[in-house]
């Protein structure tokens, strides 16, 4: 018979850690690589359990030109979810991985929150770097704007199907 011994818990979570940091490296490496600049994209979201969450995910071409995305973060993001931590959360994120002064543009849903969160982290990075010549322009999302046109436009045809039938 083999014997394996499992690793403790405590063994297992400085692996995790390890390859964490070992990984992130990598991708800060990759990301001070690039001569482009870097769109980011960023939501927030409740779990089933009503926990709620905030992504930061990065898009770039790299020195093959090959459009990269990579996800920057995925965390629990405690209340309140105002514009201001909105983008106190996406600024520590894009220094955390030293991308700053490199990002271009930031494409968010229409909720005023994340709108606002764009013009609360420009300021964050004029301060940051007053120097700083661009601003990050504000994109919206082509996916979430195309659901709510959908919404919409069920919603007129529901009220019209109803009055034909009743």
């Amino acid at each position: 018979f083999f014997f394996f011994k499992l690793p403790t818990r405590k063994t297992l979570t400085k692996e995790i850690k390890h390859l964490y940091d070992v990984k992130k490296c990598s991708i800060v490496d990759m990301l001070q690589e690039t001569k482009s600049k870097i769109s980011i994209t960023s939501d927030g979201w409740s779990s089933f359990s009503l926990t709620p969450f905030i992504s930061t995910t990065c898009h770039f071409f790299n020195k093959n030109l090959e459009l990269k995305n990579i996800c920057l973060n995925i965390e629990g993001f405690p209340h309140p979810h105002n514009s201001l931590n909105i983008a106190k959360k996406i600024h520590e994120t894009l220094k955390e991985f030293e991308i700053s002064d490199k990002v271009l543009s930031m494409t968010t849903d229409g909720a005023p929150n994340m709108v606002n969160a764009h013009e609360q982290l420009n300021n964050l990075l004029k301060l940051e770097n007053p120097d700083r010549k661009r601003f990050v322009s504000k994109n919206w999302c082509a996916a979430h704007r195309l659901n709510l046109i959908v919404k919409n436009g069920l919603d007129s045809i529901q009220h019209n199907y109803e009055a034909v039938l009743y």
